[in-house]
Formats: C-alpha cells, structure tokens, sequence
C-alpha cells in the first residue's frame, strides 16, 4: 500500500505507487509535493532570513524566505517545490535524485522512417526491403538510387519518381509554354494553360530548375498582358 500523508492544507493524500510518478500535487489544494526517487515525500520549508544568497539550481532564481522549499535529501541542494516536481527531482548532474531519461532503442530495433544517423546505424530500402546503412544513398541489394540519406516508405520513394519524372518533361515543356505565349492570338488560351501548370504542378516545375520557373511565369504574364489588350480591342470595336 501506498503511504498516505497530510499536506499543509489539511487533506489527507495518498502518494502514487509508482516511483516514476515525481510530479505530484495535492488534489485539494493543488500545491505540488516533492518525492523522492523512493515515492516517498520529502517535508518542504522555508529559510526565513538565511535563503539569502541561496539559488535553486533549477531555476537560477535566488530563493526568498517565505517560498515553500526542498532540499534534495543525496546533495543537500535547495529547490523550489514547484521546480522540484516540474522536472521530477533534483537538477544536479550526477545525483541519485535526479530524473531518469529514457534510453532511446537500439539501432537494430529501430522502426524503419525513424532518424538514424550514428555509426552502424541502419534503414530499410523501401524498394526491396533490405537493410542498408542509414547514411547510403543507393541500395547495394536492388541498386536504387535515393535523393535523400533520409529513411522512406515504398509509397515516398514511389511519389518521389513520379516527380522526378514530372519534373524532367517540364524542362521542354516550359520553354514550348513559353514560346507558344508571344503570339498574341494565342494568349487566352495560353493564359489558361501556364496558369493551370504554375498552380498545379508548381512542385514539379521548382525541382527542374529556376530558369523553369521563371519561364512559367513570363508564360503566364505574357498572355495575361495579350488577353488585356484583345480584350480591350474588343470592347473599343464594340463602342466605336
């Protein structure tokens, strides 16, 4: 069983079973109550005239004589009780009291799309499914060639050739977009058509390259400029 204290307001508490549960407060009065690595409750105080100089290594903050306190039972430290049970414990490096990291898995468990980048580190290809080293940037099973040391998923890889594909018929089509653009009969139509690329394939067309970009959005003002003008031919040879 648990043990069961009295805060200062009055209530009876029943501190948590577990010995990771650290950061706990009063259900009545919800002032926090420091534990120890043990579960067990650690009394608060208050230094009065001597928490002069006196820092919480937590905080950085000079304490003052009326706040509620707790010295770490190992090394003595003062804490504030709301820095105590904040980060689960004591705030000096090495003390037996203070909170406890959870080891990240081993480079052999780690699921595959998780970040790996230390020595022997691995990844699966997610063309054949093979494990490769984290860093490589071609599977040395199946051959394929990645743009990215970064773990992918069979539908990323597969998402990534289509653009790659995309992109590489764009470096002729945008110079024809663009070419098609300067004759003035053609701009409405042309307005349509750079302005339906530029907005949905406007991805495909920044990874071909700048010069690509650029031209899709001469395209695009060109004919914007052309359907201008024949709009306000038209409208002039209606009133005149």
């Amino acid at each position: 069983m648990s043990e069961i204290i009295v805060c200062d307001c009055g209530a009876q508490v029943r501190l948590p079973a577990e010995k990771s549960s650290r950061s706990f407060r009063c259900p009545a009065c919800k002032l926090a109550i420091p534990l120890s690595i043990d579960a067990a409750a650690i009394p608060t105080i208050r230094l009065g005239a001597a928490a002069q100089g006196v820092h919480c290594p937590t905080c950085q903050c000079e304490v003052t004589g009326t706040e509620p306190l707790v010295i770490c039972p190992d090394c003595q430290q003062t804490h504030h009780v709301d820095c105590w049970s904040e980060i689960g414990g004591c705030a000096t490096y090495g003390c037996r009291q203070a909170p406890s990291l959870p080891k990240a898995p081993a480079p052999s468990t780690a699921r595959a799309g998780s970040t790996a980048s230390g020595w022997g580190d691995v990844k699966r290809c997610p063309n054949c499914g093979e494990e490769i080293k984290a860093s490589a940037l071609r599977c040395r099973h199946c051959r394929t060639e990645f743009d990215t040391a970064d773990p992918l998923s069979a539908t990323e890889l597969k998402r990534r050739r289509q653009l790659q594909v995309a992109s590489k018929q764009f470096q002729w089509i945008m110079p024809l977009l663009f070419a098609l653009s300067i004759p003035g009969c053609l701009a409405p139509f042309m307005l349509i058509a750079s302005g339906g690329l530029m907005g949905l394939q406007g991805k495909a067309i920044r990874q071909a390259g700048p010069v690509y970009v650029v031209l899709g959005y001469a395209a695009l003002a060109v004919s914007a400029v052309y359907t201008l003008l024949l709009l306000g031919f038209f409208a002039y040879s209606l009133v005149s």
